[in-house]
């Protein structure tokens, strides 16, 4: 009996999956490594003006202009969510080319 074609797509769909999430998790290390003493010094900073209260400084810090904006898409406040998935998409083809 022969090998079932689906089950080799499938396989090779799985792979390809694996392979671009551990790409992007290896691109984002990238980043990091990149930019981590300025990352470190604006979380300081973000800090110091809320000084210390980690609650206050987490809306500035986990935003499109806060640091963590360098390693993920963050919708600006009050867009809408038809907009954020069509901007997702348009990365994920971009990525494919």
């Amino acid at each position: 009996m022969g090998k079932n074609p689906l089950m080799s797509t499938q396989r090779k769909a799985a792979q390809y999956i694996l392979a671009q999430i551990l790409g992007g998790y290896i691109a984002v290390l990238c980043v990091y490594g990149q930019y981590k003493q300025n990352i470190d010094l604006v979380t300081e900073q973000i800090m110091a003006l809320a000084k210390g209260d980690a609650a206050a400084a987490n809306p500035a810090i986990f935003s499109p202009f806060g640091p963590a904006g360098i390693l993920a898409l963050y919708p600006a406040p009050g867009q809408l969510l038809r907009y954020v998935f069509l901007v997702s998409d348009e990365c994920s083809l971009a990525e494919r080319c």
